[in-house]
């Protein structure tokens, strides 16, 4: 498993998201042309409702306000009569239709005349008269205000149901249903969509088509709230196996830590427990009761090596019974520069015989924090002890304390190789250490103690920030809140 996460994790989220996306275009895709069906039908019921509303507008107007001819007028079953009557007109049949509008009643006439013998007929059409000495002039300027009706209707219509894009129209001739402007043809074959023909007047000069050149925008604007689904979906799906993958690497990485930190632990454990066995076999083998300066000598080495091994332990303990909250710190009035003063003092020690120093620079006001001064004292050794470890031989540790109104800064500054900007977040991560190689330390450790650190400051309700800069030093600032108990 751990040869195949590492592996193909990444080949097999791209493949799953690659599939997702896929699946999602599909479904977009099959979306699109549903939406596109729907608006073609809404189109369809638009022109329907516009030729019978301008076909009603344009009668009679003494006519329009009975209830039985509005009733007839704008019924469906008229529409479909009149439609099929259209539709009929070039199948060898002649036909013909008439109109008159009375006083007392309105006659509609609709006939049809079919040879048998397969007989060839000519077909025309009788139109509609108001009355039987309307002239063609009559009936072509008629027409022209009820187009211009249409247009209007059609613009309503057309903007209830949502089709708001850009459209035009193409006139045909009723009797020979070919175009009357020719430069239309152009616009038809382009279109995406063109309606069928429509009658608008009970004239019957020229039937009506809504030309529409492109419907994309209309249907984008119906499936926006699809798109955003999807495109929340996808960003979602990535999201979590963004956050699925830095989970595994960075479970990896603690893995790998964990076994680094045995590798490391076992050997700091095993060398005191060495020199301490070395020396009691000496002072056995040798007889050195009889030398007390030697027996004295191996006597401080195994104090030492003893103490140091106990120093390991309980920072391991003290680690998990923080993170584990079984060890709940105990905060009381804590004088964080007497703790400096005398954590100074303890690790001068160790930088007697070398060239190392430490230089503390108090504040000249007291400054006191809330904290557990064992824990808190354990950090501060921690981050000093560290600095000795890492700055090199001849590293020099500047540690100054500022209390100010709120908060007491504590800054543990050296001038060692520094950290380079990558690592400056790992570096508190649990079992982490800086290394060239994996396999190899210059100076041996557990990756515990700045996490410990970090855990400590944050549970004083405080923090920790890293400046450093590859051959500039580190300096580690410690932010607590200023106890007002004092």
């Amino acid at each position: 498993m751990k040869w195949f996460s590492s592996k193909y994790s990444y080949l097999l989220v791209t493949f799953v998201i690659i599939v997702t996306l896929i699946l999602q275009l599909a479904w977009l895709d099959q979306l699109y042309s549903s939406q596109s069906v729907q608006v073609k039908r809404d189109i369809e019921a638009g022109m329907l409702k516009s030729s019978k509303l301008c076909t009603f507008e344009g009668a009679v107007p003494q006519h329009k306000h009975s209830a039985a001819f509005q009733e007839f007028m704008l019924s469906d079953e008229w529409m479909q009569l009149r439609q099929a009557y259209y539709n009929i007109r070039f199948h060898q049949i002649s036909s013909s239709f008439y109109v008159k509008f009375g006083l007392d009643s309105n006659e509609f006439i609709l006939s049809l005349k079919f040879p048998n013998d397969n007989k060839i007929m000519k077909t025309y059409v009788h139109r509609s008269k108001e009355d039987d000495d309307e002239t063609t002039k009559v009936i072509l300027l008629g027409d022209k205000v009820d187009l211009k009706r249409m247009d209007s209707i059609v613009n309503s219509q057309m903007a209830l149901a949502g089709l708001k894009t850009h459209y035009d129209h193409a006139l045909y001739y009723y009797d020979n249903d070919q175009l009357v402007n020719k430069s239309n043809q152009q616009l038809i074959v382009n279109a995406a969509y063109v309606s069928s023909k429509y009658p608008y007047n009970l004239r019957y000069v020229n039937t009506y088509q809504l030309i529409v050149p492109s419907l994309f925008s209309v249907i984008l604007s119906r499936m926006k709230l699809y798109l955003i689904s999807s495109s929340f979906m996808l960003l979602l799906t990535c999201a979590v196996f963004y956050f699925i993958l830095r989970l595994m690497r960075n479970q990896r990485r603690y893995a790998q830590a964990r076994v680094a930190f045995v590798s490391n632990m076992t050997h700091e454990l095993k060398t005191p427990v060495a020199i301490v066995a070395v020396a009691l076999s000496s002072i056995k083998k040798y007889k050195l009761v009889n030398q007390p300066e030697k027996l004295e000598r191996y006597i401080d080495i195994s104090e030492k090596e003893l103490k140091r091994l106990t120093i390991m332990i309980e920072n391991v303990l003290n680690l998990e019974q923080v993170e584990n909250g079984i060890t709940k710190l105990k905060p009381e009035l804590y004088d964080i520069q007497e703790g400096l003063r005398q954590i100074v003092s303890s690790m001068r020690l160790r930088t007697e015989k070398g060239k190392s120093k430490i230089i503390f620079k108090p504040s000249a006001q007291s400054c006191f924090v809330n904290a557990d001064p064992v824990h808190l004292t354990n950090a501060f050794y921690n981050l000093i002890d560290n600095a000795i470890k890492y700055g090199g031989p001849d590293v020099t540790i500047t540690i100054s304390c500022i209390c100010e109104d709120n908060i007491v800064i504590i800054s543990f500054q050296d001038n060692g190789p520094g950290i380079e900007a990558v690592y400056h977040h790992q570096i508190f991560d649990r079992f982490f250490r800086i290394q060239e190689n994996e396999n190899i330390h210059d100076v041996k450790g557990t990756g515990l103690g700045l996490y410990y650190v970090k855990n400590i400051i944050n549970q004083s309700g405080g923090e920790i920030i890293l400046q450093s800069h590859p051959g500039k030093g580190s300096n580690f600032i410690v932010n607590l809140p200023v106890s007002n108990d004092n």
